[in-house]
């Protein structure tokens, strides 16, 4: 066989492999060319790292200097990593999935990683885990051999975005309505939010706040499907009186939070407003379904994805929030929007696999920062729940993808509550600092 050969610029890419010398570590080589012409020959050498218990395979590949001088884009990257993803399961030798990223390596530390901007995390957590894995690791031992210092900021802002992040796919589970409005209300009165200009005001509010409406030209088409809705379909048209309704009670809530006074009646009223608008929808889509045999299969699809991208777009769900929200940048106010959470509260638009997933993820994320805000680097599960066994022993079940309980969701607020309080007496805690102003 030839080479690995890996044109990621192309979308047409092929891969050859080629076994090399072989008494050998160096069994395989790589052969990247570009577009450009520029080629990249290096042997194939990997790191496998992680828990040992892991449901995939994290390996870090090496690549040579050349090619990081060269400060490859990230859609290269990534699709040589796609790739390899595909093609390093029989040559390590696992039947797990692979998760792959491209590093350098030399003098026994990191020099330069793919995926994550602290080097310290990837570089002493291979350190710690290498020898998890001695049947998949091409190499006797792990070539680094130097601990770098960890940015403790770096990680505790990288976690608490990252955790916003994981609620995107999430909804309340009762009483949608009073739980929005509860967060809402919260979350207006956040120091940083109410001290914004009314513009930077109706910069958030506006997005978390605003209608549902279908376009004109696809209202026109659904009437003509079905014309028995026209009164439905009506109502939540992007006409320019529809927007004035809408618009309308969004700019008296800015108003009365310029003006320190109590706008949750107006809130109210804009949240159930939109809850009607999203049934409004479901029940467009009903009427779709039903008449489906008489519709040509591709309009169908098509008008039935756009309804629904509507109700995952414009109702006012938590996902929809909490995105909105962690992008202001100041520590406090992600931190705060946190605090406001309740997981009991909260399901996920996932199978249950992918829920087990979320919340080892949370649990591992979250207890690492933890504790290395104490000094003690963890990067394997199984390490976290035990350092956390005496205290917090509900960490496990999430760690392991155990499916939880009520009481095992309470015990992973108390934990977060308490990581954010722990973050709040860190040396160096101010709530305006910001993520992207980190590492300057």
């Amino acid at each position: 066989m030839d080479a690995i050969e890996l044109d990621p610029l192309n979308l047409d890419v092929t891969l050859k492999l080629a076994r090399l010398n072989q008494g050998s570590y160096k069994n395989y080589n790589v052969l990247v060319r570009l577009r450009s012409g520029k080629t990249f020959n290096f042997p194939l050498i990997w790191m496998v790292f992680g828990s040992e218990n892991s449901l995939d395979c994290d390996l870090i590949v090496l690549v040579s200097l050349e090619f990081v001088e060269m400060k490859p884009r990230p859609d290269i990257c990534n699709k040589m990593c796609d790739i390899l993803d595909s093609t390093l399961g029989p040559i390590v030798g696992t039947e797990k999935a692979i998760n792959s990223s491209l590093g350098y390596w030399s003098d026994g530390e990191i020099r330069w990683a793919q995926k994550g901007s602290d080097l310290g995390e990837i570089n002493n957590s291979i350190i710690a885990t290498f020898n998890n894995h001695p049947s998949l690791q091409l190499l006797l031992e792990c070539p680094l051999k130097v601990n770098l210092k960890r940015d403790v900021w770096y990680k505790i802002q990288t976690t608490i975005r990252d955790m916003l992040c994981k609620m995107n796919k999430s909804r309340y589970q009762d009483n949608p309505i009073i739980r929005m409005y509860e967060l809402l209300v919260s979350l207006f009165n956040i120091p940083e939010i109410i001290a914004y200009s009314k513009t930077q005001k109706k910069k958030y509010i506006c997005p978390i706040l605003q209608g549902v409406f279908i376009q004109k030209i696809t209202s026109n088409e659904l009437i003509l499907i079905i014309p028995e809705c026209s009164n439905l379909i009506n109502k939540i048209t992007a006409t320019a009186q529809n927007k004035r309704k809408r618009l309308k009670p969004i700019d008296e809530v800015i108003d009365l939070m310029e003006r320190r006074l109590d706008f949750g009646f107006v809130l109210m009223k804009i949240l159930v407003r939109n809850h009607k608008d999203g049934n409004r929808v479901v029940q467009l889509i009903v009427a779709l379904d039903q008449k489906s045999p008489t519709i040509p299969r591709e309009q169908y699809e098509h008008l039935r994805k756009l309804l629904f991208d509507l109700i995952q777009s414009s109702v006012i769900h938590l996902n929809r929030v909490i995105r909105i929200v962690r992008h202001i940048q100041p520590l406090g106010v992600r931190i705060d929007c946190l605090r406001r959470l309740d997981l009991r509260d909260i399901r996920y638009l996932l199978p249950i696999e992918g829920i087990a997933t979320r919340y080892k993820d949370m649990a591992f994320k979250f207890g690492q920062a933890y504790s290395l805000m104490d000094g003690i680097e963890l990067y394997d599960k199984n390490e976290i729940a035990r350092y956390y066994q005496s205290s917090f022993p509900s960490l496990g079940v999430f760690l392991r993808r155990e499916h939880p309980t009520i009481q095992n969701l309470e015990e992973l607020n108390e934990f977060i509550r308490r990581f954010l309080d722990r973050i709040e007496t860190y040396p160096g805690y101010s709530r305006e600092l910001c993520e992207q102003y980190l590492n300057q």
